[in-house]
């Protein structure tokens, strides 16, 4: 539908990229029998997807950790990446160019990026029977616009994402957003979503949910209140879950200490890097790259002893629009943005209002989400045990290709 003329429309638009992660049922202590994933060799473009997801990864965390040093952080560089690509489609001139650079795509051509999408997520998505890893993306735009027929086309061939109209200054536009994100991850956001703004053109939400169980559980009778350490070196009490012979990977630098737990058939893991210190949190995550956190794993030996790590929840809702500005991305969120090819009408050239990140993890003696080794626990002879008592940065990665799903940092599991 064509606008009327002289209404004064606003110019801005949203990303809502939200994740929830949930953890499944299983009996307590028994431990499912691994099927071997089937693995395929990457494409050159797949595998140029995930070196620019991983490096994203890394430029996230650090921006975070550089904005609050005490707060818990969780974030999916695959879900923000992700959007970033469907922006990616809707641009043109220095805006391409920038957002090209901010994900440091310049060896790959849209259509390659958006080819490479389409084939590595359903392969993600095959590789263990007790992950579940599904995504869901979503474009709304005011009623009153007509997509473009070459942007839809593109959703939906390469991304499986709907354009769907909205009346955005209807007070429910936030909850039927809301409850479709909700519909495709079968679970309910941990916080309800920020308020649309009614003066906005186009949302863009991208939901991401993984659902995954230890490949050894940890036993609930073991679970009991511990010390953990915070960064400015004061201790708290948090539930520290135990895992009598648990098997995973360690390795000690003289920076920090880190440990490679598996899920399921041991496709995926969720990788904890904690510092020799509770002050050199930050300090650590500018030191740390991709490329080095391969390398530091490739060295690690395989352990199977006792394994500590507190129960928490992170629920982490935040603007990204300062963190991707400062990565380079300046131009999406100002008036001189070009996002021309996103709808039909030739007058409509809007830029990027804000991206919101919602993501919520939480982990039990059966999954996870996010996890941490952790701290002591006075049971009589038990096996030895690695003991992680500070605060710490978490990865949940697939071994195959080496993509980062989940970053976090973890300074308070009680908050």
């Amino acid at each position: 539908m064509k606008l009327k003329s002289g209404r004064p429309w606003a110019r801005s638009w949203t990303i809502l990229a939200i994740v929830a992660l949930c953890w499944g049922c299983q009996k307590d202590g028994v431990q499912p029998e691994a099927k071997l994933p089937t693995v395929r060799e990457l494409s050159n473009e797949e595998q140029e997807l995930v070196r620019s997801v991983n490096d994203f990864a890394f430029d996230l965390v650090r921006q975070a950790t550089k904005q609050s040093s005490a707060q818990n952080v969780f974030l999916s560089p695959l879900s923000v990446n992700l959007a970033m690509s469907l922006m990616l489609n809707g641009s043109a001139e220095s805006t391409r160019d920038q957002l090209y650079q901010s994900l440091d795509f310049e060896v790959l051509s849209p259509l390659e990026i958006n080819k490479a999408y389409s084939e590595f997520i359903p392969f993600l998505q095959e590789l263990d029977p007790e992950v579940s890893f599904s995504l869901a993306n979503a474009i709304w735009y005011d009623q009153r616009l007509s997509i473009s027929p070459f942007y839809q086309n593109i959703l939906l061939a390469y991304y499986n994402a709907h354009a769907i109209d909205l009346n955005f200054r209807s007070k429910r536009a936030t909850t039927v957003i809301q409850k479709w994100v909700e519909n495709q991850m079968s679970h309910k956001l941990s916080q309800p979503l920020t308020l649309l703004d009614s003066r906005a053109k186009l949302y863009m939400t991208n939901a991401v949910q993984f659902n995954g169980k230890w490949a050894m559980p940890f036993r609930k009778e073991f679970t009991r209140p511990s010390e953990f350490y915070l960064p400015n070196g004061n201790s708290i009490t948090a539930d520290m879950m135990y895992a009598d012979q648990a098997e995973y990977r360690f390795h000690q630098t003289e920076l920090a200490s880190y440990i490679d737990i598996p899920y399921g058939n041991k496709q995926y893991s969720m990788t904890l890097v904690m510092p020799k210190t509770e002050d050199s949190l930050h300090h650590l995550a500018n030191s740390l790259n991709a490329e080095k956190l391969t390398s530091i794993l490739a060295a690690a030996d395989t352990l199977e002893q006792g394994l500590y790590l507190p129960k928490f929840a992170i629920n982490f809702q935040s603007s990204l629009k300062n963190m991707l500005s400062q990565l380079g991305m300046g131009i999406a969120f100002q008036d001189s943005a070009n996002f021309s090819l996103f709808f039909s009408e030739a007058n409509q050239q809007p830029h990027l209002n804000d991206m919101l990140h919602q993501a919520s993890i939480e982990i039990g003696e059966i999954g996870a989400k996010a996890a941490s080794l952790t701290s002591t626990l006075s049971v009589e002879n038990m096996a030895p045990s690695i003991r992680i008592d500070r605060s710490f940065l978490f990865f949940i990665r697939e071994q195959h290709s080496g993509v980062i799903l989940f970053v976090g940092v973890l300074t308070n599991p009680v908050i």
